[in-house]
């Protein structure tokens, strides 16, 4: 699934093991001679602001959160690694809203103006317990 699919969502109660069973899977890639790195964030730690980034209003100057940030730098990649980006934690549709162009149209719209396209290495998946707050797009 990991190959063919862009996004991916790890549902299960605490400690079912999706962070091992991710973690295990990154690994056989890896002693495969796959370059992989393994970014966890966990959204609910920090405001969206933070995540997706933000404008000062002194200078008028956009800062990339750390997610933007995450996105930005592995888009600019050209080699064959890859890249998970793991949200960790229920799906809220305050952040989740940021991240709807990236599941709809394969590409991260900021509030700048910017727009990253995903490149093949990258991937983003979702760690939680529960779809309740997820909307029907995300699914």
């Amino acid at each position: 699934i990991c190959m063919t699919r862009q996004t991916l969502i790890l549902c299960g109660p605490s400690c079912s093991g999706k962070t091992s069973m991710l973690t295990t899977l990154s690994s056989a890639l890896a002693s495969s001679g796959q370059k992989q790195q393994v970014h966890r964030i966990y959204p609910k730690a920090m405001s969206v602001s933070h995540l997706f980034g933000w404008f000062a209003p002194e200078t008028s100057q956009w800062y990339d959160g750390i997610f933007s940030a995450l996105w930005r730098n592995r888009a600019m990649k050209d080699d064959e690694s890859s890249s998970w980006i793991s949200f960790d934690g229920p799906i809220d549709p305050v952040w989740m809203e940021g991240l709807n162009s990236i599941l709809d149209e394969q590409l991260l719209a900021l509030p700048n103006g910017d727009r990253i396209s995903i490149t093949a290495g990258m991937r983003l998946i979702f760690e939680n317990d529960s779809l309740n707050h997820a909307s029907p797009s995300v699914i």
